[in-house]
């Protein structure tokens, strides 16, 4: 990263760069990292947790995320046991965890808690890239919103500026194709955004 930001500022010396931890830039890989001897820095990491829940249904990564189907936040074992008894034995144990583990709005608070106090300790800025919810699990809807809605009132709440991952696709905030796209309502309000019109 040092060579980078080295080789970027040699021929653009006055832009402000993005650095991100390694692997998928999470709050782990942030906290792992020492701040680069450069100014004009932005750190960032990406928010998607828990996985079980973000990632349902996607096929890359982790294999067994598409075994997970309709999982709900927030998580108790009481609302995951009938996924668990209906699972394939390896899909189990994780969400007997994710059960277990009781993600709610709290436990988010906690995870940014650490990301913040690690910027402030180090006193650097700090930008939540991107965080979101995959649609291709089937997430019930009232828990995709709300999951979007606790993220990032937490993250205003600890005024930590964030970006939502992505457009369209599979975490998109548009839905439907080209030319006839539009947006959830509800969704929009759960991110703080005023009603927008279907984009062209």
């Amino acid at each position: 990263m040092e060579q980078l930001v080295a080789t970027v500022r040699a021929v653009a010396p006055r832009h402000t760069l993005v650095v991100e931890g390694h692997a998928y830039s999470g709050i782990d890989e942030l906290r792992a990292m020492e701040p680069l001897a450069a100014d004009n820095l932005v750190y960032s990491f990406h928010f998607y947790e828990s996985h079980i829940f973000t990632h349902q249904g996607a096929f890359w990564g982790w294999p067994l995320f598409q075994k997970f189907k309709a999982v709900p936040y927030p998580s108790s074992p009481e609302a995951l046991a009938p996924l668990v008894d209906a699972a394939e034995d390896a899909a189990k144990p994780p969400l007997k965890d994710y059960g277990e583990q009781r993600w709610d709005k709290l436990r988010i608070e906690a995870r940014l808690d650490a990301a913040r106090d690690w910027a402030q300790a180090k006193g650097v800025p700090l930008w939540c890239g991107e965080f979101g919810a995959s649609r291709l699990g089937e997430a019930p809807q009232a828990a995709r919103r709300q999951w979007l809605a606790d993220v990032r009132t937490s993250l205003e709440v600890r005024q930590l500026p964030w970006t939502v991952f992505d457009y369209v696709g599979h975490f998109g905030l548009a839905t439907g194709k080209a030319g006839a796209r539009g947006f959830d309502p509800l969704e929009l309000e759960a991110l703080g955004l005023k009603k927008l019109s279907s984009p062209p």
